[in-house]
């Protein structure tokens, strides 16, 4: 694997980018290329890299932050001068498998028809458990995919999977097609620019691939963050990337589907209590409908309020729930993850015989019934004015009046700002459309 090059892009993860590359010492010999980039850390993390003995790294030190996209593109320049065969795109969190970069090159040499590998991704804190093996892009929804997320080995799922993008978390592409189609857009500056990129590279004709001959770990995100940039960065890449890619017949959906999903986000972040995250939404929209681009400017990232979840709160102050589910088994585990945490001396009867012989032996005054739905804007006006309480995917929830009052008030503010803005959003789209240049059109 001498023609192969790796690269790792850093940012203010200094312990987590040190184990990112013991674990690549491990798999590949001395001889095979390591580039790290460091997008201007401030903890530690140059140091910790100038410092690094255990295998020769080429070390770039990025002034400033060019997010993810600047971070890749500035070693891929560095990587690429050099003509390797193939490229391997590693994010500073990823533990790799000691057969992880063997794998992916063998399915490359093996299938010319397949221009990009992605690994297999577990998650770092439950190794048995998938975070995803292949994605592709909803069209419908106007949202990305994760495919095979959550399942254990012990489930049958495909060897490799056809995708229309892959994480750039880790992934290796052939280095000519990356100098045919480009290196991502560093406009996006962070989130989409991998689903943009890869695109481009299944225009070529190329297949993109997931592997599960190539296994990684990923550390996922904090449950709590710290401020909004990604709710940022996601939606406004998110409408960048819809209004360019969508075809003409599918366009007005697209711009209905999306408006309706942000100002759900909008509607029940102040509901919660979120009111910068229901700001930051209202930026990117803004911001996306206007072709703001790269890093985000000032004002437009917020420090996340302090206060719990209005979920958590409520949670911790439970003797037990009659617990039910009406959702995906994602949502159904993310939720159970929460629980556990808050309050594990919960009771909870886990099926409708003990439920029964619990009601009967116990003073229940104290024991709600609680059910786990996806959405609980989904709800019908019926299931509002239960006893019910409600909790969905993300931990929006229903328990008291004031609750019930303003989810029923739901139907009436969407049907509102759909009439208000919806007319001069999809003008001032097309007018985007006219002017800009599209990377390719779904089908």
């Amino acid at each position: 694997m001498n023609d192969l090059a790796i690269v790792v892009c850093n940012w203010n993860k200094q312990e987590d980018v040190i184990k990112c590359l013991d674990s690549v010492n491990l798999a590949v010999p001395p001889v095979v290329d390591v580039i790290v980039v460091d997008n201007a850390s401030t903890d530690g993390s140059v140091k910790a890299l100038e410092n690094y003995r255990e295998r020769p790294i080429r070390f770039i030190k990025n002034s400033v932050n060019l997010g993810g996209t600047g971070g890749f593109n500035t070693a891929l320049r560095k990587a690429l001068s050099d003509r390797p065969k193939y490229v391997h795109l590693l994010d500073n969190d990823i533990i790799v498998d000691k057969q992880t970069f063997r794998s992916s090159y063998e399915l490359l040499e093996k299938e010319p028809s397949i221009g990009a590998v992605g690994s297999k991704i577990y998650q770092l804190d439950h190794p048995d458990k998938t975070q995803e093996l292949g994605a592709r892009i909803d069209w419908f929804k106007c949202q990305v995919d994760p495919l095979n997320s959550g399942v254990s080995d012990s489930t049958l799922i495909p060897s490799i999977v056809d995708s229309d993008y892959v994480p750039a978390c880790s992934v290796m592409i052939r280095s000519e097609l990356i100098l045919e189609f480009g290196l991502m857009r560093e406009d996006y500056f962070l989130y989409w620019d991998d689903v943009e990129w890869f695109s481009r590279l299944r225009k070529s004709g190329k297949k993109v691939v997931a592997y599960d001959g190539s296994k990684v770990w990923h550390k996922m995100g904090v449950k709590k963050r710290e401020n909004t940039s990604g709710t940022y960065y996601f939606q406004r890449n998110r409408i960048h990337f819809f209004i360019h890619n969508t075809n003409e017949k599918n366009l007005d959906h697209c711009i209905e589907t999306i408006f309706e999903d942000l100002f759900q986000s909008y509607y029940f972040s102040r509901i919660e209590g979120k009111f910068n995250t229901a700001k930051t939404v209202l930026r990117a929209v803004i911001d996306g409908l206007v072709e703001v681009r790269g890093k985000a400017p000032e004002g437009r990232i917020r420090k996340c309020e302090d206060n719990p979840s209005r979920f958590v709160d409520w949670f911790s102050n439970q003797k037990g729930i009659f617990l039910h589910a009406e959702c995906s088994e994602k949502t159904k585990a993310d939720v159970m993850e929460v629980i556990n945490e808050v309050n594990p001396t919960a009771i909870i009867p886990n099926n409708q015989v003990l439920i029964k012989k619990f009601a009967e032996n116990t003073h229940q005054e104290n024991f709600l019934p609680l059910k786990i739905v996806n959405h609980v804007s989904e709800l019908t006006s019926e299931q509002i004015k239960s006893e019910v309480c409600f909790v969905d995917r993300f931990f929006n929830l229903v328990s008291t009046p004031m609750d019930r009052r303003r989810l029923s008030q739901y139907e009436y503010m969407l049907k509102n700002a759909q009439k208000k803005f919806l007319p001069q959003i999809k003008l001032q789209v097309r007018k985007l459309r006219s002017n800009g240049e599209n990377s390719f059109v779904s089908t």
